[in-house]
């Protein structure tokens, strides 16, 4: 998704991943990505603000995604 989203025009800035493994690969491939290895429930949205240094309004886009299709067990 990030990737796509950087084709697109976009700026990742963020991403929360709760695998470890994923993480690392992740920030292999997007090093300029700030990433939390973390449940995405257990993140509160002023925490995001906060260290993207975000105010209020200026994100244009918040996106979500199931697993890549190579980590996920989804069917």
């Amino acid at each position: 998704m990030t990737e796509g989203f950087r084709q697109a025009g976009y700026c990742v800035i963020g991403a929360i991943e709760i695998d470890p493994c994923a993480v690392e690969v992740y920030k292999l491939n997007h090093p300029r990505v700030h990433v939390w290895q973390n449940d995405i429930q257990s993140i509160s949205a002023q925490s995001i603000l906060r260290a993207l240094k975000l105010q209020k309004g200026e994100l244009d886009l918040l996106g979500g995604c199931p697993p890549c299709q190579g980590f996920s067990t989804a069917d």
